[in-house]
């Protein structure tokens, strides 16, 4: 019974619409990740994350991409794991997905997708 409690942590979802001003479109968070539609190419948005990154002084592990993917795996400073996930959705359409820590944060989440739209 108490498994079952816990899987119900972060459940909830909220959708807001140009949260981030012109470039973004839909947010929502659910189940612990933060997903955000950003209307700008694909490349742009992979060297924008890069540069956040680096930004935030995350601890970079693991960087997997391809023309249509990125994978970034990296630690911020309470070492928790920041996974952020791009898709190529159109040419100016780019899909964005952040997790922090196994549960997700939505407050970190939001700064990490902040600074992603700032580098853009």
């Amino acid at each position: 019974m108490l498994l079952i409690a816990a899987s119900g942590l972060g459940c909830t979802a909220s959708t807001v619409g140009g949260l981030l001003g012109a470039g973004a479109g839909a947010v929502a968070y659910v189940r612990g990740e933060l997903e955000a539609r950003v209307e700008r190419p694909y490349t742009a948005v992979v060297q924008a994350t890069e540069s956040a990154i680096t930004d935030l002084q995350f601890v970079q592990e693991e960087v997997r991409k391809d023309a249509l993917r990125a994978n970034f795996d990296a630690r911020n400073a309470d070492d928790k794991a920041v996974n952020i996930r791009i898709e190529k959705m159109t040419q100016t359409i780019t899909t964005v997905k952040i997790r922090i820590g196994v549960f997700g944060d939505q407050k970190q989440s939001r700064l990490v997708l902040e600074q992603i739209k700032a580098n853009l």
